[in-house]
């Protein structure tokens, strides 16, 4: 992430990271879009997928990843059983 943004250190990279943002362009996005997350990624992730989720207006699909699919956790990740 540093060498990406040329940041010489973490809280610089957090600085110029906050720019990158979706937030206000939802209706812009006109291609199907695919939104997914996991259950074991916890309520701030599952708010934020929601909340763009809610406000993109082209053809669109939520896929939420449960233990069930051995796929709830982190990042999509599961434990096999």
């Amino acid at each position: 992430m540093l060498w990406t943004s040329d940041a010489p250190t973490f809280g610089s990279f957090l600085e110029w990271a906050k720019a990158y943002t979706l937030e206000g362009l939802e209706k812009e996005i006109t291609c199907p879009t695919l939104c997914m997350t996991a259950r074991g990624e916890g309520t701030f992730s599952m708010n934020q997928v929601q909340k763009f989720y809610a406000a993109l207006q082209c053809p669109k699909r939520l896929i939420m990843l449960l233990a069930a699919d051995d796929a709830d956790s982190r990042c999509g990740l599961g434990f096999a059983r």
